[in-house]
């Protein structure tokens, strides 16, 4: 097994990634995370609490994480 071996580092080996060492930014990951449906669908049930104080409907779940899926900013999608 390579000594190199790093999954959740934040800097790549010092020889680079081999096949034994594969190099995965924890940046990446986090923002594969980020990315899916689930997360969006976390964040609009977060701000229909801080601003509505109740949770979302499902039409509404709909219409904002299609929004966040589709690179609008969060900013965009609470800005009156």
């Amino acid at each position: 097994m390579c000594v190199r071996k790093r999954i959740f580092s934040t800097s790549p080996c010092t020889k680079g990634p081999c096949e034994d060492c594969p190099f995965v930014p924890s940046q990446a990951i986090a923002a594969a995370f980020l990315a899916t449906p689930e997360s969006d669908q976390d964040e609009v049930q977060e701000l229909y609490h801080r601003f509505l104080h109740r949770q979302a409907d499902a039409a509404g779940l709909m219409v904002f994480e299609n929004q966040l899926q589709h690179g609008v900013a969060n900013e965009q999608v609470t800005a009156p």
